[in-house]
């Protein structure tokens, strides 16, 4: 089973909450589970949701979490198909044979939306800039 990350690696996500002073009233276990939770490609808002209930609600609310979260996703895919500009439109080929054409933030959209069940990470055979210059290929 291939895994990919909905927010980041585990590490940057334990780091961003030591950061931002979340997950402040959650246990050892509940760690473990929100780590099991981003490593499966869990929603950004569950991941959110699960941040929120432990840590102290007086000082976060989970909208402004997951506004968070959402910003460490994209500089995690940004770093991971080494895209310098997140609004910039790139073409991404799929297994499936069909292109796609939108901005980064818009893949990054797709491939953490888990209503979309056709289009995950390891659907994607390329992403290539409008002039054909290849961003990331997959290795298979």
């Amino acid at each position: 089973m291939k895994f990919y990350h909905t927010v980041t690696t585990n590490e940057n996500l334990r780091s961003l909450c030591i950061k931002n002073n979340w997950f402040t009233e959650g246990s050892n276990k509940q760690y473990e589970k929100l780590f099991y939770a981003n490593q499966h490609g869990c929603p950004i808002e569950e991941i959110a949701t699960i941040i929120w209930l432990c840590s102290n609600s007086d000082v976060w609310c989970r909208r402004d979490i997951l506004d968070a979260l959402k910003i460490e996703s994209i500089n995690f895919w940004k770093l991971m198909f080494g895209v310098e500009d997140e609004t910039q439109t790139f073409q991404v080929w799929d297994v499936f044979g069909t292109i796609h054409e939108a901005p980064f933030t818009h893949i990054i959209d797709l491939l953490v939306d888990p209503d979309i069940d056709d289009f995950k990470y390891e659907h994607i055979t390329g992403i290539y800039t409008l002039d054909g210059e290849t961003v990331w290929e997959s290795e298979n």
